[in-house]
């Protein structure tokens, strides 16, 4: 039997969602049935390049392209060459850009065409353009794969055939990679990781999207009842430099960090008493899945796939997004009650061991390459 060829296109500004799930299919997918490749899309935004330096450590062929202009017809023709190099079959998108650009360049090639739909921005009318461009384009693919409920009911509702989609719901890898998790003593320099007081935290991009200014905001009100408390904020993004500013403004600048992206962020998250996600917008988030699947107590907005994976009480605690009160009302409940904390982080890991890991993901996702190949 013939392998099966695909090569991933990824433009995401810093390793997120997306990034862990491509680097999940190279890990997992059995390289007796499948050969994968990586195109990469970079642009002025692009706060790192993380998933194609991993992709080239796996030995994974990569293509790195820098983005000009919106949809640079030049990039088109070099996706459309690099996959006549590579005999790709199947080209498999994550994102708006990589959906248009990937049907642009089957115009050349005779590629099959899957898109995972990681979810869209509607907070302007440029937001809401992009997604119109998306669907028109995915409409023309051979399969959708939808990472949460919501999106599934979109791309229904935009009049997709339901036998051209599968929920594929987002997932972790519950092992820790070789060369991701640090040594036994990763940040014992660090000096946010010990203090006198709780750890919290949120690990993602820091964007408007995911709205970090949330929590930020409440620190003041939780210092007051928890004097000691720290707070991470674990990722890169356009907003890490004002939100340091604001720290100071608030008077909290001593006990905001702001580490970046992390390697060891698996590492660090067991060492968080609460950790939040205040996105106003959403799938399921990977790091979500994979704070639970480390057993830690979430907080998180219920927007998007959220309140599929987390019944509020029983395996986390939900808030309503943009409601700074009840985070503040919900985190001091948490940090005032061990019991609590174990409990939720118990039923948590819980759940994701029996339903989110990344092999049942990576098994999904290659039967659908055998199916769209198969016709």
């Amino acid at each position: 039997m013939d392998k099966i060829r695909v090569a991933q296109i990824v433009c995401t500004a810093a390793f997120g969602g997306p990034d862990s799930l491509v680097l999940s299919l190279f890990r997992g997918l059995d390289r007796e049935r499948f050969v994968s490749s990586l195109v990469f899309l970079e642009n002025r935004l692009t706060l790192n390049r993380l998933l194609a330096e991993k992709a080239e450590e796996l030995g994974i062929p990569t293509l790195t392209l820098e983005m000009r202009g919106k949809l640079n017809p030049g990039v088109m023709k070099k996706i459309a060459a690099f996959g006549k190099e590579n005999r790709v079959e199947i080209f498999h998108s994550h994102g708006y850009k990589p959906d248009i650009l990937a049907w642009l360049a089957a115009r050349f090639l005779p590629v099959h065409l899957v898109s995972t739909l990681h979810g869209w921005v509607d907070r302007s009318p440029r937001h809401l353009l992009y997604k119109r461009l998306d669907l028109a384009a995915v409409k023309r693919f051979d399969h959708l794969i939808a990472v949460s409920r919501p999106i599934e009911r979109q791309l229904l509702a935009a009049g997709i055939a339901p036998g051209r989609i599968t929920l594929v719901t987002n997932s972790v890898e519950m092992e820790v990679p070789a060369g991701e998790g640090g040594g036994a003593g990763v940040g014992a320099a660090e000096s946010w990781l010990d203090g006198p007081g709780p750890l919290i935290g949120m690990v993602g991009r820091l964007d408007g999207e995911k709205n970090p200014g949330l929590l930020l905001e409440a620190l003041p009100r939780l210092r007051e009842e928890f004097p000691g408390l720290r707070c991470l904020f674990l990722g890169e993004g356009e907003l890490r430099t004002g939100l340091a500013a604001r720290a100071a403004e608030l008077g909290v600048a001593g006990s905001a960090f702001f580490p970046g992206y992390r390697r060891d962020v698996r590492r660090i998250i067991p060492r968080l008493e609460a950790v939040v996600f205040t996105s106003h917008r959403e799938g399921i988030p990977i790091a979500l899945l994979e704070s639970m699947a480390l057993k830690r107590p979430v907080v998180a907005t219920a927007v998007g796939g959220i309140p599929d994976v987390i019944e509020d009480g029983v395996n986390g605690l939900l808030i309503a997004p943009g409601d700074g009160g009840a985070l503040v009302r919900r985190l001091s409940r948490l940090l005032g009650d061990a019991p609590l904390r174990r409990r939720l982080g118990e039923a948590a890991g819980g759940l994701v061991e029996r339903e989110y890991s990344s092999r049942r993901m990576v098994n999904q996702v290659g039967g659908i390459y055998e199916k769209v190949v198969s016709g």
